[in-house]
């Protein structure tokens, strides 16, 4: 926890309540074995399964699978059946060239599964496009619901973090 400038950028697709802290107690936070380290641990894990499921989906499966996967994804984080996203957006986080996603949604908005107009996409038929998707989304998925169960029960009140501040 150095201040050392960081390599990576990062974009917020949706916002979330957060916790604040500063640095001073999130490192007494992080001491060896405390929940705080468990939970950030078992994140990085889930994490690190997620990007390597997601870079070898990139090399075998279709851009209209990718894109089913990916729509489902943010699916189950928007909690809707309705979110915005552009084409261009979609297209960088696919890592394909944006013709391609429009070119898939069509297909998919042909077939009924996802209404798209305007960025705003709206999933019709989830079973259908769950079947358009690869193998990845249910392992993606598996990841997510096994690193949320943990959340509820450190997050509970009884693992409160020093000098948290909720926003």
């Amino acid at each position: 926890m150095s201040r050392a400038a960081s390599f990576f950028t990062s974009s917020v697709e949706r916002s979330y309540p957060l916790i604040a802290t500063t640095r001073l107690h999130l490192r007494k936070e992080l001491r060896f074995g405390s929940p705080l380290q468990r939970l950030l641990l078992r994140y990085t894990q889930a994490l690190l399964a997620i990007i390597s499921q997601s870079v070898a989906c990139s090399q075998h499966h279709t851009v209209g699978q990718r894109l089913a996967r990916w729509l489902l994804t943010m699916h189950d984080h928007a909690e809707s059946n309705e979110f915005e996203m552009p084409h261009k957006s979609i297209a960088a986080m696919l890592g394909v060239r944006r013709e391609g996603v429009t070119e898939e949604a069509g297909k998919l908005q042909a077939a009924g599964l996802i209404s798209y107009r305007r960025a705003r996409i709206q999933i019709l038929d989830e079973a259908g496009l769950k079947k358009k998707s690869c193998e990845c989304y249910r392992f993606i998925r598996q990841q997510f619901d096994g690193l949320l169960k943990e959340v509820p029960g450190f997050m509970s009140g009884k693992h409160r973090i020093s000098g948290d501040r909720r926003q």
